[in-house]
């Protein structure tokens, strides 16, 4: 005859709920804390990652053109948008000849306002020294320093010993008389046929018909006189 004997565990109580209460409180915590954070660093934003592009081109002495706007500008003709693209501010523009083929180069540049072309605190943006077969300029799209609509632009050369300004001739190359003269223009050397610029200085000078507007510009061709032109090209 078999007897049965209750037998009564000693110091254990009902596991599950113990357990199932300690795991919600661990993940509480775990979502305070964001311990993954130290071992995995958060992904920067879209703004922050826009931010530092700015920042990156400027300590590397560059400059960029702000995105163009989503839909068209009338402030800003598409002549010249072709030339120079949504300037944020004033530019030198050239074409060169360099390793056998042209390119154009955009420097940023100050304008200021000055007694005359042959003012000397009329700062200087270098051009060159590749060969230069035309200068211009390209003005911002900002409403600070937009220049007029009726604007017109003149370049005088100016003599490096005694500061004497004369008005130097020019081919117009673009863009066509009407279209952006206001905002962006490209000259060539007189003629029909393409030579480098001569190295010296040069002025732009930016006024309306009346005189109430007027600005100054300084471009300064590092121009090799003697270098060779194009493939093909002959000097006249």
């Amino acid at each position: 005859m078999l007897v049965e004997t209750p037998v009564t565990a000693v110091g254990r109580g009902p596991s599950g709920p113990l357990v199932v209460t300690l795991l919600v409180v661990a993940a509480f915590a775990a979502g305070l804390l964001r311990p993954w954070d130290v071992l995995v660093p958060p992904e920067p934003s879209a703004s922050a990652v826009q931010a530092s592009v700015p920042v990156a081109i400027a300590s590397a002495g560059l400059t960029a053109s702000p995105p163009a706007p989503a839909g068209p500008t009338a402030s800003f003709p598409d002549a010249a948008t072709v030339l120079c693209g949504y300037p944020a501010t004033w530019r030198t523009m050239s074409r060169v000849w360099g390793s056998g083929r042209p390119a154009t180069v955009w420097v940023g540049a100050e304008v200021v306002v000055a007694t005359d072309p042959g003012d000397p605190t009329i700062p200087f943006t270098i051009i060159g020294p590749a060969p230069v077969t035309a200068i211009g300029w390209c003005a911002p799209i900002g409403d600070d320093g937009r220049p007029p609509r009726d604007a017109t632009a003149a370049l005088f050369s100016v003599n490096r010993n005694n500061g004497r300004a004369t008005p130097a001739l020019y081919s117009l190359l673009a863009p066509l008389p009407g279209d952006a003269g206001a905002m962006a223009q490209l000259w060539g050397t007189p003629g029909s046929r393409i030579e480098p610029w001569p190295g010296g200085r040069y002025v732009v000078r930016f006024a309306t018909p009346s005189g109430a507007w007027v600005r100054y510009l300084g471009l300064e061709v590092e121009g090799l006189d003697d270098a060779p032109l194009p493939s093909g090209r002959q000097r006249r």
